[in-house]
């Protein structure tokens, strides 16, 4: 992973960890990061419905019960 995603997904996760819920996070955080290539997309996963933000690196941090991920 590279370095900026990598700070990325730190800060969505510490938000998390200190009580922010996703549309916080995507408020505060993501919404006007530079690596963030468009708004996120929901759908489902093994059962369980997620959110992705997609990045300009082609990869998506992914939201889920779990917290945050690539």
């Amino acid at each position: 992973m590279n370095e900026p995603v990598d700070d990325l997904l730190l800060q969505c996760s510490s938000a998390r960890n200190a009580g922010a819920d996703f549309p916080t996070v995507w408020n505060e955080v993501l919404k006007g990061h530079r690596l963030v290539a468009g708004p996120p997309l929901s759908r489902m996963c093994d059962g369980e419905a997620v959110l992705e933000v997609p990045l300009l690196t082609g990869q998506r941090i992914v939201y889920s019960a779990k917290g945050y991920s690539l």
